[in-house]
């Protein structure tokens, strides 16, 4: 598995899967992530395959393992990609904010 960067997380990166650690007694935001994510509307994120707390030395740390979603992400400023792709990549994303912004939660996700 590669590292990857990330401003929050340590996130590993394979050729199937992505695992996100955290330290669980400064940060919550991988808690609202993995209780969401079964509720998310299809397509909006990747399969959450596991996540759990585990005991590391003295601390503890949560993780989340996602199945990995094919293709390659395109880089900051999408260097490479021309005009036609990057205005495909941008309707998708519209559409799926849209998604996101329109989502209600079922009454059975938990509230976190």
């Amino acid at each position: 598995m590669a590292t990857t960067e990330s401003s929050s997380h340590h996130v590993y990166v394979g050729s199937h899967v992505v695992v996100k650690i955290i330290d669980a007694a400064c940060h919550a935001r991988l808690n609202r992530e993995i209780a969401l994510a079964p509720h998310l509307p299809t397509g909006l994120t990747a399969p959450l395959l596991d996540s759990g707390l585990h005991r590391l030395g003295a601390c503890d740390v949560r993780y989340a393992c996602y199945a990995r979603v094919p293709g390659a992400a395109p880089g900051m400023g999408m260097p490479g990609v021309d005009g036609v792709t990057a205005r495909l990549l941008a309707e998708e994303a519209a559409q799926r904010l849209d998604a996101l912004h329109s989502w209600t939660p079922a009454e059975t996700s938990n509230r976190h």
